[in-house]
């Protein structure tokens, strides 16, 4: 396909760069363009995840781009960092249970065990994605968002850094497995310099962990960060916005060539909201030149869990014979870290104990104090897990089993259903928006808060960020969008 000018632009500038490139826009064949101009060139070219590496490699090789090495950030991490080291990787994580044998919890009160090792486990993983090299320069009270949380993380801030710095110590001596998160942190501080390559080019750049930019950054090839700062959405990940960072200069991929010009319309009208909590927010020029045929796979896209549920139960229990399939597949819906599942908590609940297969869960007395945890360390996975136990309560068996039974591949399926965090990368002909997201109400109280300098105002970025979330699950949509609320 002949190059859009704006493509051109790129492909011939020399030097750094940034791309600022609209939700299907072609990153990817812009990608490979770049790298086919360039034969003798050494190009390494990191993705967001496993699933997009694959593809992009049958990509590159199909345009006969044999320079040009693709990984994620984790696959360039584990490569140089677990064979030399001889470590082991913890498969399950680092269970919240073993945190409190391990840091000596079980001296405190009952009561707290738990809450004091989630926080530990959090300030780890906040330590090995951010930029900082010193668990003393870290401030962890900015992690949590619930006043419970807060109150608890300023409390007992040293204890808590104090801990986490003894368990990544654990894991470099090899005394215990290491969390995915902490070889990226190894890797980073090993100031690695990749003088093999004379071009990086990194995909999803708006959602890079600090760690791994810091050590992008350093490197001597040029650096091509192409991504859309209005696609950040994994701010709970820690991740930054590499576009707004990098002293390099902007070049804009306008043109979506996955929907038309109603689509994009919608898309503009959604990062508009933006202005009601940060003026100057500048609404990107997206131009829909997508086909407008109308086609069929057809999704429903959920803000969370919860909501998500909820729909494939509610079309379960009127169409007992329908195709559904579930991106990264119903269990990752139902199933929660820690080996805990929905079922966990709903006997929990019901006072069935020697039913409970998680010591996550069984470590709690009863179901109040499950809920005081949740509160206590600010668990959105939890809280929305326990949302739909309360909602269904002994139903949820009987409706998980007919979600089960109506599961079929994607190709077969009459509806996917989708949170909009795995169906990023994704695009469906028709998908439907349901209630969860952010909307004009409450976008409207929210102002009103931050005017008024209410404390139960969620952070500007917060904000910010839930609109980008609106703004990536729309243009999801390549033919046609429904939304079930006023935007």
């Amino acid at each position: 396909m002949k190059p859009t000018d704006e493509q051109k632009t790129i492909i011939e500038s020399t030097g750094p760069a940034c791309v600022d490139a609209v939700a299907g826009s072609g990153k990817t064949s812009l990608l490979v363009q770049y790298a086919k101009a360039r034969p003798r060139q050494r190009i390494l070219c990191l993705t967001f995840n496993r699933s997009v590496k694959l593809l992009n490699q049958q990509r590159f090789l199909a345009a006969g781009c044999k320079n040009v090495r693709v990984e994620t950030g984790h696959s360039l991490g584990y490569a140089n960092v677990v064979p030399a080291g001889r470590y082991k990787i913890a498969k399950n994580g680092l269970a919240l249970t073993d945190i409190v044998g391990l840091c000596g919890l079980s001296n405190i009160d009952p009561a707290e065990q738990m809450i004091f090792a989630g926080h530990i486990y959090r300030a780890l993983v906040f330590f090995c994605n951010v930029a900082t090299t010193s668990f003393s320069s870290l401030d962890y009270t900015c992690c949590p968002t619930s006043p419970a949380a807060r109150e608890f993380a300023q409390i007992h801030h040293d204890e808590i850094i104090g801990h986490a710095r003894f368990l990544l110590g654990e894991m470099y001596q090899r005394r215990l497995p290491l969390i995915h998160d902490a070889y990226l942190k190894f890797f980073q501080l090993q100031k690695p310099n990749l003088s093999g390559f004379d071009v990086i080019m990194v995909d999803e750049a708006q959602d890079i962990g600090g760690s791994m930019l810091d050590v992008y950054m350093r490197q001597p090839a040029d650096l091509i960060l192409v991504g859309d700062a209005h696609q950040s959405i994994y701010g709970f990940r820690h991740a930054v916005n590499a576009m707004a960072m990098a002293p390099y200069p902007h070049f804009p991929l306008s043109t979506s060539f996955r929907f038309g010009p109603e689509i994009a319309s919608l898309a503009k009208k959604i990062l508009r909201m933006k202005r009601s909590v940060e003026p100057s927010s500048r609404v990107p020029g997206i131009r829909g030149a997508g086909p407008a045929d109308l086609g069929q796979s057809h999704a429903v896209l959920a803000r969370g869990n919860l909501q998500l549920i909820k729909e494939a139960m509610a079309v379960v229990t009127k169409n007992a014979g329908a195709k559904l399939h579930f991106e990264g597949g119903l269990q990752s819906y139902t199933c929660l870290g820690e080996g805990s599942s929905l079922f966990d908590i709903l006997h929990l609940r019901t006072g069935k104990r020697s039913q409970i297969r998680s010591a996550f869960i069984a470590s709690f007395p009863d179901y109040q104090a499950l809920e005081h945890y949740i509160e206590a360390t600010n668990d959105q996975e939890l809280r929305l897990a326990a949302k739909i136990v309360d909602e269904y309560s002994l139903l949820l068996f009987d409706l998980v089993r007919r979600l089960k039974a109506a599961q079929v591949e994607r190709k077969d399926a009459e509806i996917t259903f989708s949170t909009v965090h795995k169906a990023k990368g994704f695009e469906y002909d028709q998908v439907e928006l349901v209630e969860g997201f952010i909307d004009r109400e409450m976008l409207h109280s929210i102002k009103r808060k931050l005017i008024e300098n209410d404390d139960s105002a969620p952070p500007k970025e917060a904000v910010l960020e839930e609109i980008n979330i609106l703004y990536v699950a729309a243009t999801r949509a390549a033919k046609k969008l429904t939304i079930d609320f006023e935007i």
